[in-house]
């Protein structure tokens, strides 16, 4: 899958798991209603973004809890949902995708954040999914 379309693929996915929480509902439900909104996107970005949104909701404590880690001095429930959801994709592909470079990752969210977060956004994700990083994925190259 060609890079853009893996961004389209974290940007709908970001558009689910934050409509997810708004609803307070469960993934299955919403999914159906946010990708009709998405229909007009190709099937392999449709997928993976189902991937990543299904493979977060799946994995959300353990993500939640190594969030509340590594956002030292900082609660998880006051992160702004925005920024909250592009650190939750993050963490499970830095996680669960073993096969994506961190470097990769971490350059997806910021970007994503920079659309769609605030003026901070970028610098306080880029910080936190680096220690993640660090400490997930150790042997992977120096960057």
């Amino acid at each position: 899958m060609q890079r853009k379309n893996k961004r389209q693929s974290r940007i709908v996915a970001l558009h689910l798991l934050f409509s997810k929480e708004m609803i307070h509902g469960k993934i299955e439900r919403n999914l159906p209603v946010c990708m009709d909104f998405h229909k007009k996107i190709a099937t392999e970005i449709r997928e993976y973004a189902e991937f990543i949104a299904n493979g977060v909701s799946e994995n959300i404590a353990s993500i939640d809890e190594m969030l509340r880690v590594y956002c030292k001095n900082w609660d998880i429930s006051r992160v702004a949902m925005v920024d909250l959801n592009i650190l939750r994709i993050g963490m499970f592909e830095l996680v669960f995708c073993g096969d994506i470079p961190s470097a990769v990752v971490i350059n997806e969210a910021i970007e994503i954040a920079k659309i769609y977060g605030s003026e901070d956004s970028s610098r306080f994700i880029n910080g936190i999914l680096d220690n993640v990083k660090k400490k997930v994925r150790e042997g992977e190259g120096s960057s």
